[in-house]
C-alpha cells in the first residue's frame, strides 16, 4: 500500500493557519497510510504542541532550535518513515480532491515523482475549494527527461516524490530560494515522472512571507542567494555526463537566470542596483540571456531584456501596475 509523509515546517504562525494546514490533510479522506510531521523551527514560547495534541495519532510534532526553513525541512526528512514525501508550508493547505487523485496515481503507477502543474493563490485565512479539470497526464522516463523538455517550477510543494530517491540530497542551509537549488538535484536522481494538470496546493499570499516582504535587507539577501543557486547549477552542469543530463542543468540555469532578471526589474529600488545584478549575471554568461528556443516566453523575454535601456523601460512599466 502507498504511504505518504507530509512535512510541515512551522514558525511563529497563529493557531488558525496551522489548524487549516493540518486539517486539510486529515479531512481529505485518504485511504493510504500517512503521517503528518510538524517541525517547529524554534518558535519562542510555542503553543503548537498543545494546539495539535489529540488531533490525530498520525501527527508527530518536534521543536528544534531556529535554523530556518531549510533546517526544518531537513529535520522532517530525517523523521519521515513513509514511501512518498509531500512538503506543505504551515500557512498553506491542500485541496482534498486533487490530493485524492494524486493518491490514486501513486497506487496505480508508483512513479518516482508526481508533478502538479497548477496551484491556486489564496488571500484569506479561510478555506476555499476548486473544481478540478479533467485529469491530464504526461509521462517522462526520468526527471532529467522532464527538465530537458519542460520548464521547471521548482517549488518543493508542487510535487510529491518517492523518499528513496533522495539519497544524500538535502536543502542548503541559510539561503533563500533553496527550492531552486534542491528540486533540480532531486529530479536528476528520479526515474519515472508523471506531470499532471491537478490543482493540489493552496498558496497563501501572506504579506510577512519572504517572497512578499519589502524589507531591503531581505531583498538584498534574496539576490545574493539567487546567484549562489546559479553557481550551484553551473557546478551540476559541469559535473553531469555529456548529453541529456548536462543539457537539462544548462537549460535550468538559463531559465532561472530569466527569473533573476525579472525579479531585479520588479524588486530592486534603482537602476544602479539592477545594473549590479546584471553585471554579476554577465560575469556568469547568463545576461544577456543566451539565445535558445526553450519556450516562446523565454525567447520573447530574452529579446525584451537584452539591453539595459530596455530593462529600464520595463521597470517603469512594472512600477505603474
Amino acid at each position: 500500500m502507498t504511504s505518504i509523509s507530509f512535512i510541515l515546517p512551522y514558525y511563529r504562525l497563529g493557531r488558525k493557519l496551522l489548524d487549516r494546514a493540518v486539517d486539510s490533510i486529515l479531512n481529505a479522506r485518504l485511504t493510504c497510510d500517512y503521517e503528518i510531521i510538524v517541525v517547529d523551527d524554534g518558535t519562542p514560547d510555542s503553543e503548537a504542541s498543545q494546539w495539535l495534541d489529540g488531533k490525530s495519532s498520525r501527527l508527530r510534532y518536534v521543536w528544534q532550535e531556529n535554523g530556518g526553513l531549510s533546517a526544518a525541512r531537513n529535520k522532517g526528512i530525517e523523521m519521515a518513515e513513509k514511501e512518498y514525501v509531500q512538503f506543505l508550508d504551515a500557512d498553506d493547505y491542500l485541496f482534498a480532491d486533487g490530493l485524492r487523485q494524486v493518491e490514486k496515481l501513486l497506487e496505480e503507477e508508483h512513479p518516482d515523482v508526481v508533478v502538479f502543474r497548477r496551484h491556486k493563490k489564496v488571500y484569506g485565512e479561510g478555506v476555499t475549494d476548486v473544481r478540478q479539470r479533467r485529469l491530464k497526464t504526461e509521462r517522462f522516463d526520468s526527471g532529467i527527461d522532464y527538465m530537458s523538455r519542460r520548464s521547471l517550477f521548482a517549488g518543493v510543494w508542487s510535487y510529491m516524490f518517492r523518499r528513496e530517491i533522495l539519497g544524500g540530497e538535502r536543502f542548503l542551509p541559510s539561503i533563500y530560494h533553496e527550492d531552486e537549488d534542491f528540486t533540480p538535484r532531486l529530479f536528476a536522481r528520479s526515474g519515472s515522472l508523471i506531470s499532471t494538470n491537478l490543482m493540489v496546493y493552496a498558496y497563501y499570499q501572506r504579506q510577512e512571507s519572504i517572497v512578499n516582504s519589502g524589507d531591503a535587507d531581505r531583498i538584498k539577501k534574496r539576490f545574493s542567494d539567487m546567484l549562489v543557486v546559479i553557481d550551484r547549477l553551473e557546478e551540476q552542469e559541469r559535473a553531469a555526463e555529456e548529453g541529456l543530463s548536462r543539457y537539462a542543468f544548462h537549460r535550468r540555469k538559463e531559465q532561472f537566470a530569466l527569473s533573476v532578471v525579472y525579479q531585479a526589474m520588479r524588486l530592486l529600488p534603482g537602476k544602479e542596483a539592477v545594473a549590479d545584478v546584471l553585471r554579476q549575471l554577465a560575469d556568469r554568461h547568463c545576461w544577456p540571456l543566451p539565445k535558445a528556443r526553450y519556450t516562446w516566453r523565454y525567447s520573447l523575454f530574452r529579446h525584451l531584456t537584452d539591453r539595459e535601456w530596455k530593462i529600464n523601460v520595463l521597470r517603469q512599466l512594472l512600477k505603474r501596475k
